[in-house]
């Protein structure tokens, strides 16, 4: 049995303007058309959702730090061959609870399961997928909500909404002017104070203070009861410093607690870009997969990191033993062609892709010379 996993899906402006008809409808298929034979493979594909579906009336994505986008995106999610998406990531309240709660409610009327956010307080923090006798937990974490930029801060006593590793950041106020600025002002042109080669999206002083010692040890206790009611345990972890070269020292310490607890596999994204594969004990690491659905140029798109490079991890379960056995992956380019914006399978192992320099091989050799695959997991 195989289950595939996909790095961000993101969905800037750029992308809904190339997806969308003269009716004003949209039609995001063609984005996903030359990936979908590699979903066909596999019994299951997860995605990293980071985005909403909060509707037309709360305003579709208007900056790179702001997340709406039309339900058309979920329906040629469904198409392409996803199954489960999650969706708790620094994005998921971008309009507020309402685009919460609606989002899931559109993920769940497209055939689509989901695991990281919830709507009420009774529903299940993980989400189990029995495959013929092997059962499978899915978990899904998020490090924020952007609450520091979008000042959606979760009330109390609906702290189920999203699984965080840790507290919601106060918000920042902003004068009317400089929310102007902001808004017109090319993102490539803003300092970003995630750039460099190991900084991270929270500070190692939270670590080494134990701030979050509560969210982090309610998070250890549902990988372990995940442990007790499936076979394995794959913890989705959205974390890191964007762009980075390694890992952070505050996503790395969330990473070894994860494993620590008893996750059979983490797979991280947020950094956007691919970092390594390694293992931690018996414990499988995906640092992070990249952006599985970008817009080239986009966001704080550094030249040299290739954040439009994205890898496809494929875990290939064993259905007697009930455990991960190896594993395999195929790289993704997200270009832009004469039809628009599509994801398109990249060089192969070996880094041989025509046209495209050496360079760009950094991604292939980051991650696949850790471990040569397939790795038996044993």
């Amino acid at each position: 049995m195989r289950i595939t996993f996909t790095g961000d899906i993101l969905c800037y402006q750029s992308q809904d303007k190339h997806c969308k008809k003269a009716d004003g409808s949209y039609d995001y298929t063609p984005v996903f058309e030359q990936v979908k034979p590699l979903f066909a493979k596999s019994d299951y594909v997860v995605g990293s959702f980071e985005t909403t579906c909060s509707g037309k009336e709360a305003g579709y994505t208007h900056a790179d730090t702001s997340f709406n986008t039309p339900d058309e995106l979920l329906s040629a999610l469904k198409d392409a061959g996803f199954d489960l998406l999650t969706t708790a990531n620094n994005h998921c309240l971008d309009r507020g609870e309402a685009g919460l709660l609606r989002t899931i409610q559109k993920i769940k009327e497209n055939g689509l399961e989901f695991t990281g956010t919830r709507s009420q307080p009774t529903d299940p923090q993980y989400l189990i997928k029995d495959f013929g006798g092997t059962k499978v937990a899915f978990l899904a974490y998020s490090y924020g909500t952007n609450s520091v930029s979008n000042g959606n801060i979760i009330p109390k006593g609906k702290e189920y909404l999203v699984n965080l590793t840790r507290a919601q950041d106060a918000p920042i106020k902003r004068s009317l002017w400089k929310k102007a600025v902001l808004a017109v002002i090319p993102k490539s042109l803003l300092p970003n104070k995630n750039r460099g080669p190991v900084s991270d999206c929270v500070s190692e002083r939270e670590v080494i203070s134990g701030r979050n010692g509560e969210y982090e040890n309610a998070m250890a206790q549902v990988v372990k009861q995940a442990k007790l009611d499936a076979d394995i345990v794959v913890f989705c972890l959205h974390s890191g410093g964007q762009f980075n070269s390694q890992v952070g020292a505050y996503t790395q310490h969330l990473i070894n607690l994860i494993a620590d607890s008893g996750a059979d596999a983490i797979v991280t994204n947020h950094a956007h870009t691919v970092l390594p594969l390694y293992m931690k004990g018996d414990c499988l690491v995906a640092s992070a997969l990249g952006n599985f659905s970008f817009a080239p140029g986009e966001g704080y798109y550094v030249d040299g990191v290739y954040a439009d490079y994205s890898v496809l991890l494929h875990l290939d379960v064993d259905k007697k033993q009930k455990k991960i056995v190896g594993y395999d992956y195929d790289i993704c380019k997200s270009v832009k062609n004469e039809e628009g914006l599509a994801i398109v399978k990249s060089c192969d192992k070996d880094g041989k892709e025509e046209g495209v320099k050496s360079a760009n091989y950094r991604l292939t050799g980051s991650y696949s010379h850790k471990i040569t695959p397939p790795h038996a997991v044993i």
